[in-house]
């Protein structure tokens, strides 16, 4: 979808590609950047599964940066390859997972992932009272019941990652209460 866009610049990286291979995107990448300087162009960060084998901690560091002192956008796509490892201490990772506004709840994932990678059914989206007032999750610009009734017709989850908690500052706009949990 990005790609079709004319009004987005976009680079892609396939941390598992080749040397040579071309990346993604209408701005092409030869290596990631490696200072905070190459790294000031970017308004946002998709990592999806990040490996933390592949992935540097200065880079990680400098994309933590990034988000925290330019705000920058940062979406974590979670996945069963290499999600669980990269959210274990210690990891390369880590100065990522620290900015991500919750805080993931290790022991039911480390159940879960491996079991499923997706459910069976399907679980609804629920806009918690501040989603329900907040522009990013307003579908249509009338009001709130039909916005309500626009999320309702959504097939829903069919993956959740669970988590302990929002961080203080975080805003949760779409929850699920799967087990009493919000994921």
């Amino acid at each position: 979808l990005l790609t079709r866009d004319n009004t987005v610049e976009l680079s892609c990286w396939l941390l598992s590609a080749d040397r040579n291979f071309l990346h993604d995107g209408n701005v092409n990448l030869k290596e990631l950047p490696t200072s905070r300087e190459e790294l000031e162009p970017f308004d946002v960060f998709i990592f999806m599964d990040p490996d933390p084998a592949a992935m540097d901690l200065e880079f990680c560091q400098m994309v933590a940066k990034q988000v925290e002192d330019n705000g920058a956008g940062m979406w974590w796509v979670v996945g069963e390859k290499y999600s669980m490892d990269a959210f274990d201490t210690g990891q390369t990772t880590e100065p990522l997972v620290d900015i991500l506004p919750v805080v993931i709840d290790l022991d039911p994932a480390k159940i879960l992932i491996p079991m499923g990678r997706g459910f069976s059914r399907t679980y609804p989206y629920e806009l918690t009272p501040q989603g329900r007032n907040h522009q990013v999750a307003r579908l249509v610009d009338s009001g709130k019941d039909e916005n309500d009734f626009y999320w309702s017709q959504l097939p829903g989850w069919h993956f959740t990652m669970p988590v302990k908690r929002a961080k203080p500052a975080a805003s949760v706009l779409i929850a699920t209460t799967t087990n009493t949990r919000m994921r």
